[in-house]
């Protein structure tokens, strides 16, 4: 059996396993990654220098990963996987946090202009939406018309503070894509990872509205970790400089490491954080101007946006 030290774990996958033993098994994986599920909740473990997913073990060297289907287990201070076993100290883990960081006071003015140099530096590509409209050339999401449909149902939600418009995109983007992690599920994570900066009195509802009740049987096991951890406030390692009000440029800086994440993950969720923190920031003068006139009444919603059944 090849024993290996930890480097971190995430504070996720110590709280699973301090609740008692876990059997698992192993899936694939991607470059310096491999997946382990535990019942609802993919553990990610990883090699020494690889961004780290919100359910991370990092591993101090590189050990060889265990084969796909192979048996795993988890229990306080322990993750056996086929023959690879990882252990940590159960009384006082080299914990890494993977929320983002609370901002209790922050200028909006300041959202808005983060959101929008993180556009700026996806260049063309990323998605525009009208200020007016809030429906511009999806460009980024690409022809598919049911992600265009639901990437305007999530604006509009986040323009009216809508769980119901919420509920609506969820059951238009969740699983819509392939891959490990489905296009659909990238944009709607992204968004709920920049919702947790402002955290507007509406959120707590629109976070629920964003997870459908069968959402392990809609996408992949993976994704569906992600967005439930995204809902919480939490996210891989790459996302967290973009939401970094500490410093001015932080956001903009950040975007080359996150574009690095998979083929089209990196992008979706960096389009959709740049889009959302534009809207929610201040310089978004038809949203403010709404605001401002308070809260409207909308009709119930047409087929356009009629939920699937």
């Amino acid at each position: 059996m090849t024993a290996g030290p930890v480097y971190s774990v995430a504070v996720p996958v110590v709280r699973l396993a301090d609740g008692g033993r876990r059997a698992g098994r192993v899936l694939g994986g991607s470059r310096g990654t491999r997946y382990v599920v535990f019942g609802r909740t993919v553990v990610a473990i990883t090699l020494p220098g690889v961004p780290r997913m919100p359910t991370a073990v990092v591993m101090c060297t590189a050990n060889p990963f265990p084969d796909p289907g192979s048996r795993a287990e988890l229990r306080p201070g322990r993750l056996l996987a086929g023959d690879l076993e990882i252990t940590w100290d159960p009384v006082s883990p080299p914990t890494w946090d993977p929320r983002i960081p609370s901002v209790q006071f922050v200028d909006p003015m300041a959202v808005g202009r983060r959101g929008e140099a993180i556009l700026a530096r996806l260049g063309p590509t990323s998605f525009r939406s009208s200020p007016d409209s809030l429906s511009g050339a999806l460009s980024a999401v690409g022809p598919d018309i049911g992600l265009r449909r639901g990437f305007d149902l999530l604006l509009r939600s986040l323009e009216e503070g809508s769980p119901t418009r919420a509920r609506a995109s969820a059951e238009a983007l969740v699983g819509l894509g392939g891959g490990a992690t489905p296009e659909g599920d990238d944009w709607l994570a992204g968004a709920a990872c920049a919702v947790h900066v402002l955290r507007p009195a509406w959120a707590p509802r629109w976070f629920e509205a964003i997870l459908p009740a069968d959402l392990e049987a809609r996408t992949t096991a993976l994704s569906a970790t992600l967005l439930r951890l995204a809902a919480e406030g939490a996210a891989m390692e790459p996302v967290r400089p973009l939401l970094d009000f500490g410093t001015e440029a932080a956001g903009e800086v950040g975007v080359p490491a996150l574009l690095e994440v998979g083929r089209s993950t990196g992008r979706a969720y960096a389009s959709s954080i740049g889009e959302v923190l534009r809207l929610l920031g201040g310089t978004n003068d038809a949203i403010h101007q709404r605001r401002r006139e308070g809260p409207r009444r909308h009709p119930a919603p047409g087929p356009r946006y009629a939920l699937r059944r």
